[in-house]
């Protein structure tokens, strides 16, 4: 357990560390310059997306390859697109 928990927290500590970093870095832009404004709100959405992400997969049931009692298995249909 202890190795399964040094790797997702190092993992989610890196991408939280760089995406921090990154909208850290483009928050301070000359108000007249209308690109570096928009890079930065993109990477301050990048962050907060990021977390977001974090969140729900640390809070939410996981999905998986299986079905519930009495429901249909989708087993023999298939959409046609």
């Amino acid at each position: 357990m202890d190795q399964l928990k040094a790797l997702l927290t190092d993992a989610m500590l890196k991408g939280l560390r760089e995406h921090y970093e990154k909208a850290l870095t483009k928050k301070h832009f000359p108000a007249e310059d209308l690109a570096a404004g928009r890079e930065y709100v993109e990477a301050y959405v990048e962050f907060v997306h990021y977390v977001e992400r974090i969140h729900e997969a640390s809070t939410m049931p996981a999905q998986g390859h299986f079905h519930k009692a009495g429901e249909p298995s989708g087993e023999g249909t298939r959409t046609e697109r």
